[in-house]
């Protein structure tokens, strides 16, 4: 018998935006039976942008999403400069 994937919780946190007329979806989840967040946007030509490290809770993530709005520009969102978020290793 094949196991079960898991269910995905989204964080009611999560949803679309548009700023300065770019569209794109903030997709904050987690696995059903994990404690952790994830951050991911998602940009209207199919592509995304994952940060590597999970988060506490789906608040952190959206701060996250939020500093890296302010302190690395809409660009970091929408894919269309090369960044990268580190995040140390554990």
């Amino acid at each position: 018998m094949a196991d079960k994937d898991p269910n995905i919780i989204h964080s009611a946190l999560s949803g679309h935006r548009t700023i300065e007329g770019h569209s794109f979806k903030v997709c904050i989840y987690r696995l059903e039976h994990t404690p952790e967040w994830a951050l991911e946007v998602e940009v209207r030509d199919g592509g995304s942008v994952v940060w590597e490290s999970a988060f506490e809770t789906d608040d952190a993530a959206y701060a996250e999403y939020e500093r890296t709005l302010r302190d690395e520009g809409l660009g970091a969102v929408l894919g269309t400069d090369t960044v990268v978020v580190p995040f140390p290793k554990s």
